[in-house]
Parts: C-alpha cells; sequence; structure tokens
C-alpha cells in the first residue's frame, strides 16, 4: 500500500507511455513543416525519432506487467506463473518476459520466428543500441538497422551519395516512429488473441495499443500543411 492508502497495483501507465511515442510521431511530422528536412514522402528525418525506441520498449515493458504481473491481473492463479516470484520475472530481460509471460499463464505464447514477435525483437535491440550507446563504427544492432532499411522504415540515402547515415540518422525518422507504434499495437493483438476466453482482468489494456495506418499518417501530415508525397534530397 502507498501512504495515502491506494494499492501500489491499482494504476496503469503503459497507455501514457504508447501515447508519448504517438507525441513522437507529430512531434516529426512538425519538424517537416518547420525545416528542409531529408524525407521521401512519408518518411523524413527528424531529430525526435531517437527517443520513440526508447519510450516504446517502456510501454510495451509496463503493458507486460500489467496483463501479467498486476496483483488483481488474475494470471497466477492455477498457472505455472504462480509459483515464480514477481522479483524474479522483473530480473529477466523484457524478451524473455515477452515470450515466458503468455506460456506460463496461458499455456500459449509468441512464435519466435513470426511476427510480430521478430519485429519486436528488432525494436529492443535498436532500443539498446540508442540507451548503451558507444562511439564503435556499427552499433550492436547493425543487422537490424539494415534489414529495416531494405524494409523502407528507416532512412535510405539516394545511389548518388557516396556515404551513407550515420546509423542514429538512419533511426531517427517518421516512419521509424510509425513502425514502433505498428509494432507495440500487433503485439497488444496477439495478447489478445492468445488471452480469448481467459481469466485474465487486465487484457482490456491491449485495447490503448492501436495502430497507424498510412492513410492516418498522412492525414497527419496534411494537418501540418506537409505534402506525404513530396521528396527532399539530403543537403
Amino acid at each position: 500500500m502507498t501512504s495515502s492508502g491506494i494499492p501500489w497495483g491499482s494504476c496503469s501507465i503503459s497507455h501514457d507511455f504508447f501515447a508519448h511515442v504517438g507525441r513522437c510521431y507529430e512531434m516529426g511530422v512538425q519538424e517537416q513543416a518547420g525545416q528542409a528536412r531529408a524525407r521521401a514522402g512519408l518518411n523524413g528525418s527528424c531529430d525526435v525519432g531517437v527517443a520513440a525506441y526508447p519510450v516504446a520498449v517502456a510501454a510495451w515493458d509496463a503493458l507486460l506487467s500489467e496483463v501479467f504481473l498486476s496483483p488483481t491481473s488474475g494470471a497466477g492463479r492455477g498457472s505455472d506463473l504462480a509459483s515464480i516470484p514477481v522479483e524474479e520475472v522483473h530480473s529477466w530481460p523484457v524478451l524473455d518476459r515477452t515470450f515466458r509471460l503468455p506460456k506460463l499463464a496461458l499455456g500459449t505464447t509468441f512464435a519466435k520466428g513470426h511476427q510480430p514477435y521478430q519485429d519486436l525483437r528488432d525494436l529492443v535491440a535498436v532500443r539498446n543500441s540508442l540507451v548503451h550507446f558507444s562511439f564503435d563504427s556499427e552499433p550492436r544492432a547493425a543487422s537490424e538497422i539494415r534489414r529495416l532499411s531494405k524494409r523502407g522504415i528507416f532512412l535510405a540515402v539516394p545511389r548518388s551519395r557516396a556515404s551513407d547515415y550515420a546509423w542514429p540518422a538512419k533511426v531517427s525518422c517518421t516512419e521509424g516512429i510509425r513502425w514502433t507504434i505498428n509494432t507495440l499495437a500487433a503485439a497488444a493483438r496477439e495478447i489478445e488473441r492468445m488471452a480469448d476466453g481467459s481469466s485474465l482482468n487486465h487484457v482490456s489494456l491491449c485495447a490503448n495499443f492501436q495502430p497507424l495506418s498510412l492513410e492516418e499518417a498522412r492525414a497527419i501530415f496534411l494537418k501540418y500543411d506537409v505534402d506525404p508525397e513530396k521528396h527532399i534530397p539530403e543537403r
């Protein structure tokens, strides 16, 4: 209990973190309006982009705790999760919690070789390279960044340019932010699917994690008088 008598497990913060990722997206679009940023349509360079990845992982981590570890979640009732101290679970890396918590509580879990787990894995890798930043020539998430660049999620330079962006600049972009939003939304839908018919009390919190479609992204660009089709080369 807190000093005010309110139980520690009575509040939710995952939706706040998720909302802040959405605000990062809007701020990134606003940067396109105020500056001549390099941009390929909906994918524009933005300073705020690097903040989205740590906040997105915090949102996911919080959601896992709220759905599976809250004292009022009902997740441990009659499941293998009941025998494991919460402190021990919190010591697991976030991807371990992502995989193990549904398995323990529901008897099923994410498929590691398929989406959305693969994007979650890449999101955590990019987040770790940013949070534990070093001046190495390649980040620890180099392979993930290359893979996401090929998918058009991170910035790619024109072939006419001799050198690539520095890797933090590659990931700091509007489509990168939108990808984090949609990755979390897809993972939340998977928890809802796995928990269907279960006794979990807080699975409804997953509904706060909604995707950002291409149409919605275009509408945000137009809201700030930014042409969603325009291409601006790096200067």
